[in-house]
């Protein structure tokens, strides 16, 4: 399938025996269609997550993905009903997707801008031209989400990659901005469920953390 304009990816997932999933945060909603071996197909919008979601995919199930851009606009309402009445293949009807998404080149400058370590709000608006309430409303108008919630994901998320590649969590937290290691214990606990000696164990995280998604 042909790239399409507010999609950062297209997957495929064959289950062959049921499991639970943890699926940690990453900036992205995901449209996923369910084929299960018998049965009806089932299409799903997943929400920006604020956590890390445990999901349970059952099996003998392949599961078709589009990973929307962080801050993609989507008329959910309207493709939603057209996949759900469609009688064409799923991936078929992923391909019209392109006719109901869309990227707002101001929301993309303003979250990869917040992504961005060690720049304050301020910093942000000046460099998107514009005073610091507007900003705000851009961010929250077209995301639901506060520009302190992209921070502080980019944050988590960088965080959480570097620990796999360090045992000095004092480092990984002075170098990802936080006070100290009780500090990065906590944001990592919030955001992935767990304390960042797990998270460095943790091979499914850390192959989650390597796809797609903002930061």
């Amino acid at each position: 399938m042909a790239a399409v304009e507010g999609v950062l990816d297209l997957w495929e997932h064959y289950q062959v025996s049921a499991c639970r999933v943890d699926i940690p945060p990453d900036g992205c909603r995901d449209i996923i269609v369910s084929l299960p071996s018998s049965g009806p197909h089932s299409w799903t919008l997943f929400a920006l997550a604020d956590t890390t979601e445990r999901k349970v995919v059952a099996s003998d199930t392949t599961l078709l993905g589009a990973r929307l851009r962080p801050g993609a606009i989507l008329d959910a309402e309207n493709f939603l009903g057209l996949a759900r009445q469609s009688t064409s293949p799923p991936d078929d009807v992923l391909k019209r997707l392109e006719a109901f998404v869309r990227v707002d080149s101001h929301v993309e400058e303003a979250l990869a801008l917040l992504a961005q370590p060690e720049i304050g709000l301020g910093y942000c608006a000046r460099q998107a031209g514009v005073s610091e309430r507007s900003f705000q409303r851009l961010v929250v108008g077209s995301t639901g989400r506060s520009p302190v919630f992209w921070r502080q994901l980019a944050r988590a998320r960088r965080a959480a990659k570097a620990l796999f590649s360090t045992r000095d969590m004092a480092a990984v937290a002075y170098e990802n901005g936080f006070s100290d290691q009780a500090h990065l214990s906590r944001e990592m606990r919030r955001w992935f469920g767990c304390s960042p000696s797990t998270i460095r164990q943790d091979a499914q995280l850390n192959a989650a953390l390597s796809q797609s998604g903002y930061a």
